[in-house]
């Protein structure tokens, strides 16, 4: 008799003390719920991927087969391909692509008659007519402790058993509601915090970074259409469904319109993964949801970051990214792209802190200071959202804070490799999207 088969097996269990030699496809060895899987079960037990058209769902949810001409997207649901989804073709609800959710009745794409995509937090849970619905008792909102809070403050606000949310500094809670003010005082010129303007200089001055009209600084903004003037001000902002890219452009034609999906695919309460650790790195793996720093309900958002979550040996993972430079007035970040080779080893579904991960901007890319473009945090945001697909394999440099997540996705340390950035389409046609601060200079 072959010793093989008993030796193939004592290899696998030392390979995969945890895991066992799961068949492919299989996440996870343990019973499949939706406390241990964040697919889908299958009908033998497995948690699976929950992205393939056999077997496609999310949170431990039984697997279903999509039908017809329907696929299986990124967040594990069956979209149907329509050019323009309307009641009159989508018995569901409408994603901000065009796609039809049907049914529209899940927590992230709750709606029917063709109605937009609605999302569901807190006690609300989407009713099988397509409704957002509470189904506690909380008039206010709930908590990540899951306690209801009444008194509406800008911490914890919200209605109806929704999640709360912290309004950004510049906003106060109305109405249950995240409502920016204006933060003007002591300021002629720039922007308001809010999308507005404080003012504009009289012909011969310019804004500076302190928002004071000032003499001497001649505006930079021939052939700009958005972005920053060099004086601290600004050569215009993008109209909805634009953004400005790094050359100062306001362009629509490549953008990719599924930020409305992707918000609505966000972690909405932890659940984070936990394969990161605390050291600069390389996470490959997949974009599967963002959270915008005006987003509601959205686990790890903020006002002042843009987090995209990407799913990595199928859990989620918050990565971080400044959108707004705290240190500086007005607090534009700035902005870069370039097509070039993926730094280090090729792309591999993981965490990888190794040597050969490292990246600088000058070193290994050729980029300066010099080749970026300062942009607001409306225009910023806009810009990344822009080129984001869901399901696309991404490699995020960053410094991990932790086991389940990471930051500091800029420019670090002059020549140490330690700079951050976005990848994108990492295994076909590598495309970065890199940031620095208005202080540093390469």
């Amino acid at each position: 008799m072959s010793l093989r088969p008993a030796l193939l097996l004592l290899a696998c269990a030392a390979l995969f003390p945890l895991t066992g030699c799961a068949p492919a496809g299989a996440l996870a060895a343990q019973p499949c719920s939706s406390a241990t899987c964040g697919g889908c079960c299958d009908t033998g037990g497995r948690c699976l991927a929950g992205t393939a058209n056999d077997s496609c769902g999310t949170g431990g949810a039984a697997c279903s087969a999509c039908t017809g001409t329907q696929t299986c997207d990124a967040t594990g649901a069956c979209t149907s391909p329509v050019a323009s989804c309307t009641s009159s073709n989508c018995t569901g609800c409408c994603a901000a692509n065009g796609a039809c959710i049907t049914p529209g009745n899940t927590a992230t794409a709750c709606g029917t008659g063709g109605s937009a995509c609605a999302v569901c937090s807190g006690q609300q849970t989407c009713s099988s007519s397509g409704a957002c619905q509470n189904t506690g008792n909380c008039t206010g909102c709930v908590d990540l402790s899951g306690a209801c809070q009444t008194a509406g403050t800008s911490a914890a606000c919200g209605l109806n058993g929704a999640a709360c949310v912290a309004c950004s500094s510049t906003s106060v809670c109305t109405n249950g509601a995240c409502v920016c003010t204006p933060q003007c005082s002591g300021l002629q010129c720039g922007p308001d915090g809010c999308g507005g303007s404080c003012g504009t200089c009289a012909t011969g001055s310019s804004c500076n970074a302190s928002g004071q009209c000032i003499a001497g600084c001649t505006p930079a903004c021939t052939g700009k259409q958005c972005g920053t003037d060099g004086c601290g001000g600004s050569c215009g902002t993008c109209g909805t469904g634009t953004s400005c890219n790094a050359a100062g452009q306001c362009v629509a034609a490549t953008c990719q319109n599924y930020g409305t999906q992707l918000e609505a695919a966000c972690v909405h309460a932890g659940g984070w993964g936990s394969g990161l650790s605390a050291a600069f790195g390389r996470i490959d793996g997949t974009i599967t949801a963002i959270a915008k720093p005006s987003s509601t309900g959205c686990d790890q958002s903020n006002s002042t970051h843009f987090v995209l979550e990407v799913t990595m040996g199928g859990a989620p993972y918050p990565l971080v990214v400044n959108v707004q430079d705290t240190a500086s007035s007005p607090g534009y970040v700035y902005f870069g792209e370039t097509d070039a080779a993926l730094a280090g080893v090729p792309w591999a579904d993981g965490w990888h802190t190794d040597a050969a991960e490292k990246l600088d901007y000058v070193n290994n890319l050729g980029i300066h200071s010099t080749a970026f473009t300062a942009l607001s945090e409306t225009d910023l945001v806009n810009a990344i959202i822009c080129e984001l697909v869901p399901g696309d394999q991404v490699s995020v440099y960053a410094l991990g804070w932790g086991t389940n997540g990471a930051h500091d996705i800029h420019r670090n340390t002059g020549g140490g490799g330690a700079d951050g950035a976005i990848v994108l389409h990492a295994t076909t046609n590598p495309h970065y999207l890199m940031f620095h601060f208005v202080n540093q200079t390469f």
